[in-house]
């Protein structure tokens, strides 16, 4: 097969699996990879149903499990042989209906993924890549995936659209084959199966790697990645939305529109107006595109006349941005990198300055002048992570809570804080609300600790793995684990369900990250594992009034008078109008960071934002 790709169908048709499967057992590890590959390239054979009796003879002819043999040698496998063994695991695993968990399945796509994010192993990166493009499930008649040709083709270019363009231009056309009913229905079936699988996997981590594939420096990683992320996103159109299109979107919107303007193969041109376009057909995905028109119109004019699919995103594009009403303009001021200091855990405003805490123990000082960050003071008093910045009620205090036990109480200069008191927490302090005489804080373990400043403590909540605190009117608000929220009476210790706790397979939860009680309403974050990842309360009934369908996954959380701000896992910030509950825009933050933290100033006409990747951005607002 590696001499002769056409032969592939004759052995499939005439090899007797059974001797090697039985040998899988005694082989030396050479021996093994040099059969598993056998398996691997036997099922890229060019009709669906073939492959899929492959895979049947080789999960269920051997003498023992092979799923299980080959999960077992994939923990002891060399890094090149990986990529190979995850992807006949992954293969045999789909061919029965796809279940909420399968540890094979597991395995798998975190050997994969790993794999493809291996800088240090530029040839199992590319494996990876070349592994992940071909679970599309298409092949030619010598064993090469057609996943390109495939795409090409959903853009509305085969072999008749050759005229339309150079004919040196378009070279991913393979001889035709009859395929019947059966065939393309076993074929869609397939690439549902496996798109849903590969989109899927622990919130659409592979889009980050792909992404990341994308800006390398080898031509052939770069291809690969770059075609496999076209075609996932373009199932992410025809699969339920489970809230990962906005990830999808966060990761690769941006590098789409880039290749559809600067890439020299007209292929790939085209390829990324596909990706555009099923970006398109996203929930939100037109409002998203429409604040990207100039960017794109350029590009999309060029291949109008190859390609039909360029004039109708043309058209929708200019009605859509014609018709718009009038919305929040948000414009980015300034970024100043801290990356130095480690991630940016908080952030609050005060007045006319701004701080923020960082991993390494550092408080900083800021003021924004004529669009420019000042820093005033950078202090480093803590030994360990300054997980929050509280200012007191009274206006006069800061409070910061770290990781190294204690709470600091600081004075707030025109230029500069000065520590004034500092409180031993006896535990590590993962989130801080203070009131006048009490300081309530997240502890390593369970429940919440309230402290008074004379250095009493109870604890409250104990029953809980509290992630967030919000704090009004002598009422505490608790965020969880299990998604519950809470309110705690502080002067009498009595806790009221607001919403009740969900029970995920595995443990995996799906936490509150985020409180914030703005008037009368409660609004909680986390992740959309009920179509929702913000919901809304009323704080008097605890009735909900309502949430927003926006499918990220939510770490911080800022509301003002007229917006709500939803910093996101994946780097973006998503602006919702507060009355309307519907998206207006979104900021992208450049990179795949992690938005930890958010502050409005007083005049909500400025939004500090702090990331995983240790920047701090403010942006503006008309």
């Amino acid at each position: 097969m590696e001499e002769d790709g056409t032969c592939r169908n004759n052995i499939a048709d005439k090899a007797e699996l059974s001797p090697l499967l039985e040998s899988l057992i005694g082989a030396t590890d050479g021996e093994r990879f040099k059969i598993i590959n056998f398996f691997s390239e036997l099922i890229k054979l060019n009709r669906r149903t073939f492959n899929e009796q492959i895979l049947h003879i080789i999960k269920e002819e051997g003498p023992f499990s092979t799923m299980h043999t080959l999960l077992i040698y994939l923990q002891t496998a060399l890094q090149d042989q990986c990529p190979v063994m995850a992807g006949l695991l992954l293969q045999l695993d789909l061919l029965v209906e796809p279940r909420k968990m399968s540890i094979y399945r597991e395995e798998a796509m975190d050997t994969l993924i790993s794999c493809l994010r291996n800088t240090d192993f530029p040839v199992t990166q590319l494996a990876a890549a070349d592994t992940i493009m071909s679970l599309q499930g298409s092949f030619d008649f010598s064993g090469n995936p057609r996943t390109r040709e495939v795409l090409l083709k959903r853009a509305g270019i085969d072999k008749s659209s050759r005229s339309l363009i150079q004919v040196d231009q378009i070279s991913n056309f393979s001889p035709e084959i009859d395929i019947t009913p059966e065939e393309e229905k076993a074929a869609d079936d397939w690439e549902r199966r496996i798109a849903s699988i590969l989109v899927s996997h622990e919130f659409g981590t592979l889009f980050e790697a792909l992404a990341d594939g994308m800006k390398s420096r080898n031509p052939e990683l770069r291809s690969a990645c770059f075609v496999s992320a076209t075609w996932l996103i373009y199932m992410l159109t025809i699969l339920p939305d489970t809230g990962i299109q906005v990830a999808a979107r966060a990761c690769l919107l941006k590098q789409f529109i880039a290749k559809l303007n600067s890439a020299k193969d007209v292929e790939d041109r085209i390829l990324s107006m596909l990706a555009l376009n099923s970006f398109l057909h996203f929930s939100d995905g037109l409002g998203e595109l429409t604040s990207y028109t100039k960017d794109i119109l350029k590009g999309l004019r060029e291949l109008k006349r190859s390609c039909p699919l360029a004039s109708k995103m043309l058209k929708v594009l200019v009605a859509e941005n014609e018709s718009k009403a009038d919305i929040w303009i948000h414009k980015e001021l300034i970024k100043e990198d801290c990356s130095e200091n480690g991630e940016v855990l908080s952030v609050i405003c005060f007045k006319d300055k701004f701080f923020s805490g960082h991993t390494d123990g550092t408080i900083k000082v800021w003021t924004l002048k004529d669009n420019l960050f000042h820093l005033l003071q950078e202090i480093q008093e803590h030994i360990k992570a300054v997980t929050n910045l509280v200012i007191s009620e009274s206006d006069d205090r800061l409070y910061s809570g770290s990781l190294d036990r204690t709470a600091k109480v600081w004075s707030i200069g025109k230029v500069a804080i000065h520590c004034v008191q500092v409180h031993d927490m006896k535990d590590q302090i993962h989130n801080l609300v203070v009131t006048n005489s009490l300081a309530c804080f997240i502890p390593q373990g369970t429940g919440v600790k309230v402290q008074s400043l004379n250095g009493e403590s109870k604890l409250l909540n104990s029953s809980k793995y509290v992630k967030c605190l919000a704090h009004v009117h002598g009422k505490l608000y608790c965020g969880c684990h299990d998604s519950s929220v809470q309110e705690i009476h502080l002067a009498t210790g009595t806790v009221s369900a607001i919403q009740s706790g969900s029970r995920r397979l595995l443990g995996k939860a799906n936490p509150i990250h985020a409180l914030q009680i703005h008037g009368e309403l409660i609004y909680a974050a986390g992740s959309s594992f009920d179509g929702s990842a913000i919901k809304i309360w009323n704080n008097s009934n605890y009735s909900m009034v309502g949430s927003l369908q926006t499918g990220s996954e939510v770490r911080a959380m800022a509301v003002g008078s007229e917006l709500i701000y939803l910093g996101c896992k994946g780097g973006t910030v998503e602006i919702w109008d507060k009355k309307k509950q519907n998206r207006v825009d979104t900021l992208q933050m450049g990179t795949n960071c992690r938005v930890n933290c958010m502050a409005l100033d007083s005049n909500e006409e400025v939004l500090v934002i702090g990331t995983s990747d240790g920047q701090i951005q403010a942006w503006g607002m008309n």
